[in-house]
């Protein structure tokens, strides 16, 4: 499975969009938290509730990090999955 990290702004229109439709074509899904935002807060974390709960993995910076670091050994899933 292809692992697709993203980031960028409005979280609760292209984000949301472009995770759904990573999801669909098969996907694993990463939003990296801190590298997502969107002028409606209320929005941008019901988009980030909706993602992590439906379509994918969001995840701290470090944990993004740490998930390229482990690829060079195998290529491990966020949450060590």
């Amino acid at each position: 499975m292809y692992q697709l990290v993203i980031v960028g702004v409005k979280s609760h229109v292209c984000i949301r969009a472009t995770a759904q439709d990573a999801f669909a074509l098969g996907y694993d899904v990463i939003v990296v938290k801190e590298a997502v935002g969107s002028n409606h807060t209320h929005l941008h974390e019901a988009s980030l509730e909706d993602i992590e709960r439906y379509m994918g993995h969001v995840v701290p910076l470090e944990e993004c990090i740490a998930l390229f670091e482990r690829s060079g050994e195998g290529g491990k899933r966020a949450h060590g999955q």
